[in-house]
């Protein structure tokens, strides 16, 4: 009806394959296959109190199949009674260390979010939404092929938080400032759970382990006034300047081996957001 619909749908994405560079004679491949994510959704999509309000919901599968992971090839260790590192069997052991994509199996992220926001008059408007996630592996994988899974169902994917959410208030006034029509003052904190950096877990005994990417929030602040066909903000990103950290990406080289030979402390890339942030925006619009 007028304020209420409720759909459902289903979509397919395809990444596709490629090639490997490799070196030596690797276990896995020189190539690597496609992968695909099939989506499962279904929403509810509403208004109410005289279309002062606003109420979403969705819910989502998505069955990922063949996901491509790069990994650390298996046939980098040192052949078995090896004491020279002269030793090399094609496939097994003693071949270059280098990472290779490939095909490892089957996964999913399910999901539901809510939005909410509602205008009690003409001058304010308060939001919110909230999305829960569970991202997992859905089968094993013997890297090594040696009869030990590696890979396991039920790990978490690497960089997905379990939850995001955001809050959000807004208030308008009639103003006359320079030509305007409104003034308006937005106060918007976005908030994301922690996350793993890699999908194995390891300790910080391993060349490649495993880290938290810990939960962090980011509040922003935008104050402007519109006119017929323009507008002016002046806007704070990053209110209290936090760092933070999308994800933590040591190089398996640099944390493991080099640093072990070398005598230095082991060392880590962080990915994180921008810093605080100030400034002016001005839009121009032409046109209907």
């Amino acid at each position: 009806n007028d304020d209420t619909m409720v759909y459902a749908l289903y979509t397919e994405g395809v990444r596709q394959g490629g090639l490997n560079r490799v070196r030596g004679e690797p276990m896995f491949g020189n190539s690597f296959d496609s992968d695909i994510m099939a989506n499962h959704e279904i929403g509810y999509r509403s208004t109410f109190a005289n279309g002062s309000g606003r109420l979403n919901l969705t819910a989502y599968h998505m069955a990922w199949e063949d996901y491509q992971l790069r990994a650390v090839d298996p046939s980098f260790v040192t052949c078995p009674g090896d004491t020279t590192g002269d030793e090399k069997i094609p496939g097994v052991c003693g071949q270059p260390w280098q990472t290779l994509v490939q095909n490892l199996g089957d996964a999913h992220i399910s999901g539901f979010n809510v939005t909410v926001d509602y205008a009690p008059n003409d001058s304010w408007v308060f939001g919110m939404n909230y999305e829960i996630m569970e991202a997992e592996t859905d089968t094993n994988h013997d890297l090594n092929d040696n009869g030990e899974f590696e890979i396991t169902k039920g790990l978490r994917l690497p960089i997905t938080p379990a939850y995001k959410a955001s809050t959000w208030t807004e208030y308008n006034q009639p103003t006359n400032w320079f030509g305007a029509e409104r003034l308006f003052v937005r106060l918007q904190w976005s908030f994301t759970g922690d996350s793993t950096n890699t999908l194995q877990f390891t300790d910080e005994n391993d060349p490649n382990p495993q880290f938290t990417n810990p939960a962090y929030d980011i509040g922003d602040i935008r104050v402007g006034i519109i006119g017929e066909d323009w507008q002016v903000d002046l806007f704070v990103n990053n209110v209290t300047d936090t760092r933070g950290q999308y994800n933590d990406s040591p190089s398996p080289y640099a944390w493991g081996s080099a640093q072990i030979a070398e005598g230095r402390d082991h060392s880590r890339s962080f990915y994180i957001n921008r810093p605080r942030e100030y400034g002016v925006r001005f839009m121009k619009r032409w046109g209907d």
